[in-house]
């Protein structure tokens, strides 16, 4: 498995960056939409900018889009289609968010069965520097045994984390008024993805070792 090389380390600071704007745009531009009068479901909308932008960063900078983005992308028009449908009921957009969670989280199990089980495919994006070289590089270490065992592991870690984030969020939204949830509902995700890629790091560390 050593003698692929997957660039990743100029990446680094990118997808820090890529990630910071997903939460960041979408949390300052929720808030001041609010303080300028917006309705919560308007606001919930115009929030969806920042995972957007994210997108459009990655394609800038690999010029194609990887299946971690794609699915980024559907998620935020899912969040828009839902902010108008739910206009007159905005607690429904949050809880829309736990149940896409959980949704996410069955989604992983269920591609364990499929032949490349999703986590190499955000892999692609946040495992390397985000070119088409990177990327390329990443697919070629599929024919290592250890590596696929990786892959499917660190799938595994990854459901179990998001079906447990779906439960907490759907208590937090049911315990908070709307404006406190959707903070909850923008930092708690990235809590639980912080523990997922800290299991990630020590999956891909046992596996390294059993090469």
């Amino acid at each position: 498995m050593r003698s692929v090389e997957v660039p990743r380390h100029s990446g680094l600071w990118f997808n820090i960056a890529v990630t910071a704007l997903d939460a960041g745009v979408a949390l300052v531009a929720f808030q001041l939409a609010r303080h300028a009068g917006a309705s919560e479901s308007t606001a919930y909308l115009i929030g969806s900018t920042g995972p957007l932008l994210g997108t459009v960063a990655v394609w800038a900078r690999a010029r194609e889009l990887s299946g971690a983005s794609l699915a980024l992308l559907a998620f935020t028009l899912l969040s828009a289609v839902a902010a108008v449908v739910s206009s007159h009921n905005p607690d429904l957009l949050l809880y829309k968010d736990a149940m896409a969670t959980g949704l996410i989280g069955l989604i992983f199990a269920g591609s364990l069965l499929f032949p490349r089980p999703l986590a190499f495919y955000f892999g692609q994006r946040y495992a390397t520097d985000g070119t088409h070289v990177g990327i390329a590089a990443w697919r070629r270490m599929w024919q290592y045994r250890a590596f696929r065992q990786a892959q499917y592991a660190v799938t595994t870690a990854w459901a179990v984390v998001y079906l447990i984030e779906a439960a907490a969020l759907a208590y937090v939204i049911h315990s908070n008024r709307f404006t406190a949830a959707y903070t909850a509902t923008q930092v708690l995700p990235w809590t639980a993805t912080g523990v997922a890629v800290a299991l990630t790091i020590a999956l891909a560390r046992h596996y390294r070792r059993a090469v």
